[in-house]
C-alpha cells in the first residue's frame, strides 16, 4: 500500500479518530464522579452566599462541605401540595421509602420538568404556553429541592429556593432567599445563564442584587406582587425593584421566573403550610 494512496489515508485518519475517542471517552468516564463533585459543590456554595455568607466566611467556617452540614438542612418538597416529601420522591422514583438520602442525590428537577409526560409522577405537563409564564420548557417538576439555612439553633432561619426562567438568549438558573417571615427577601443570585454583559448581565451585579434585599414577596391577599419595575422603581415601593437599564426583557424575565415560582404552581403552597403550621409541615422556626 502506498503511503500517499487515498487507502492509506482512509485508514490512518479511522485509526486516529478511534484512538482520540477512546482517550475523551476514558477521561470523560474518569472525571465524571469529579465533576458532579465539582457541580455539588458549586450548588451549596451558592445556597450559602444567596443566604448572606461571603466566601470569606465559609472559608473560616471550614470550607463548603462542613458550613453547608452544619447550617443547611435540604429537603425536598411536593410542588403540588407544598409537603415535604422525601419517601415520596423516592416512592416515586422507584427506590425504598428507606433510602431517602440516595433518592435525592440521584434527583434530577430539571430532567423530571422536560420528561413529565414520561414520568407523570415526576413531572406535570403543561396543558398550554400560558401556564409556563418563567418559559422553562414542556413541564415542571412535581419535587423541588428547598434549603431551610440557619447559622446556629437560635437564630432564624432563611429559607432558599431554586429558581429558573427564560431571559433575553438564556434560561437563568438561581436562587431566592427569604427571611423566616417567608415574606422579606434575604437574597437573590444567579449561577448560570448567558445574558448581554453590561445589560441583562447585570443580574450578577452586587448592587443591583443588594436592592432585592428587605423587598416583599407576596401582597395582602396573598398573590406574589414582587417584581421587576420598568426603569427606576418608585421611591418606598416594597415590591419593586429598579429595572435592568437596556434590559426590558431580561428583566421581565426576572419578574416571570419570580411569579411563577413563588406562586400556585411553583413554592407558594409550601410557604403557606409553614405560615399555617399543618401536621405535617409546623411553622416556620
Amino acid at each position: 500500500m502506498q503511503r500517499d494512496s487515498i487507502t492509506n489515508t482512509i485508514v490512518v485518519a479511522t485509526v486516529l479518530c478511534l484512538v482520540c475517542s477512546l482517550l475523551v471517552s476514558t477521561a470523560a468516564i474518569q472525571l465524571r464522579d469529579k465533576q458532579q463533585t465539582n457541580a455539588e459543590v458549586f450548588r451549596k456554595r451558592n445556597v450559602l452566599q444567596v443566604a448572606g455568607l461571603s466566601m470569606e466566611e465559609i472559608e473560616a467556617g471550614g470550607g463548603v462541605q462542613q458550613v453547608f452540614e452544619q447550617r443547611v438542612r435540604d429537603m425536598i418538597v411536593d410542588l403540588r401540595d407544598g409537603t415535604v416529601a422525601g419517601e415520596k420522591l423516592a416512592e416515586a422514583m422507584g427506590m425504598e421509602t428507606s433510602a431517602v438520602a440516595d433518592a435525592i442525590a440521584k434527583y434530577d428537577p430539571v430532567k423530571a420538568g422536560k420528561d413529565a409526560e414520561l414520568t407523570p409522577e415526576l413531572g406535570t405537563a403543561f396543558p398550554n404556553k400560558k401556564q409556563d409564564i418563567a418559559g422553562i420548557g414542556k413541564g415542571r417538576e412535581n419535587f423541588a429541592h428547598v434549603y431551610r439555612y440557619a447559622a446556629s439553633e437560635s437564630d432564624a432561619p432563611k429559607w432558599i429556593f431554586p429558581i429558573r426562567g427564560r431571559g433575553l438568549w438564556s434560561m437563568l438558573r438561581g436562587f431566592i432567599a427569604l427571611e423566616s417571615d417567608l415574606q422579606s427577601v434575604a437574597g437573590i443570585t444567579y449561577y448560570e445563564h448567558a445574558e448581554t454583559p453590561g445589560l441583562g448581565g447585570e443580574v450578577d451585579n452586587p448592587n443591583w442584587k443588594a436592592k432585592w434585599h428587605g423587598k416583599k414577596v407576596y401582597g395582602p391577599a396573598g398573590e406574589v406582587q414582587l417584581k421587576v419595575a420598568k426603569g427606576a422603581a418608585e421611591s418606598g415601593d416594597p415590591y419593586a425593584i429598579d429595572g435592568l437599564s437596556g434590559a426590558t426583557i431580561t428583566s421581565n424575565g426576572v419578574t416571570n421566573m419570580i411569579e411563577f415560582w413563588m406562586g400556585e404552581d411553583g413554592f407558594r403552597p409550601f410557604v403557606e403550610n409553614r405560615k399555617s403550621g399543618d401536621s405535617q409541615n409546623p411553622p416556620a422556626e
